[in-house]
């Protein structure tokens, strides 16, 4: 260990809640409709046993997009 520590929130438990205040209607980025790209990325081995994932269905998609920081 290096001796960095997280320092102590100075906050009392259940004084405030945490999060924005109340009423006000917060917002993020929304999808695009027409992507710049659209990477598809399957699993066909399996890590644990190596066996081929080739003929079974995905149990679980994942949706992620990426917004490119304009530069200075």
């Amino acid at each position: 260990m290096n001796g960095f520590k997280r320092p102590k929130s100075q906050r009392k438990k259940g004084e405030q809640p945490p999060g924005g205040q109340k009423g006000h209607k917060g917002h993020t980025l929304d999808w695009v409709e027409t992507p710049d790209q659209i990477k598809v990325r399957t699993v066909s081995v399996c890590e644990d046993r190596g066996a081929s994932l080739e003929q079974v269905t995905p149990s679980k998609v994942e949706r992620r997009q990426v917004h490119d920081i304009p530069p200075l």
